[in-house]
Order: C-alpha cells, then structure tokens, then sequence
C-alpha cells in the first residue's frame, strides 16, 4: 500500500501547472496616450504574433514578443514590516515568483489592424 501512495503522490506533483509571466512594456504607449490606473482592460491573442490590448473600450494596441538580453526576474511585494522605534526603517519584504526571457511590447494600433481579416477584404474590392 505505501508504494502506492507513493506513486500517486508523485504523480500529483509532476501535475502541478507551471506559472507562465509576460512582462507588457506599455512605454511607447504612454507617450501618446494617457492611461488611468484600474481601468479594465481585454488582452488576447497571447498564442499569435501580434496579441491585441484593448484598454477601457477606446485604447487599441498591438503587441509584439522581444527577446531579452539575460533573464528578467519578477517579485511580489508583501507589504510593510512594523516599525519597532521612530528610527527604523521601512523595509518592503519582496517575494520571487518567477523569471521570464521574454517581453510584450505595445504600439498603437491602426483602424486597419483592428478590422477582422473579413472586414478588410470588403475594403479592397
């Protein structure tokens, strides 16, 4: 019975999901464009070329994937420690989650990018 329970565990654990990260480089974007915090946004397209950044119904972008010199690590912030005497400092505990070696960077988009291959070819005739 041990042996069995073994295996299964193990099996569990070789099932667990690996977390994937993508780092959105919105620089280009911020010059033209003035962006809210905690506006809702739609991201698809994540398995093609050029995945689309729809943000609070009226902002379009087009993405595309850049490689990365090295590896970019990314980290959680867990909030402020207590503050034991007036002279310490506040210390910020940060957590790794995990690296990536590649980044999604946005343009504007276009109208034309944004019509359905569809649309476009009604267009052109």
């Amino acid at each position: 019975m041990r042996r069995g329970r073994r295996r299964r565990e193990k099996k569990k654990k070789k099932k667990k999901k690996k977390k994937s990260f993508l780092f959105l480089d919105l620089d280009d974007v911020y010059e033209h464009a003035h962006i809210p915090e905690n506006v809702p946004y739609v991201l698809s397209g994540l398995d093609t070329l050029n995945p689309l950044l729809i943000i609070d119904d009226n902002l379009k972008l087009i993405g595309k994937y850049e490689e990365t010199v090295g590896t970019c690590y990314i980290f959680s912030e867990t909030g402020e420690s207590a503050i034991s005497s007036a002279y310490a400092l506040i210390l910020t505990i940060v957590k790794p989650l995990g690296g990536l070696n590649k980044v999604l960077k946005f343009r504007m988009a276009t109208e034309e990018e944004f019509q359905p291959p569809a649309a476009r070819k009604k267009d052109t005739h």
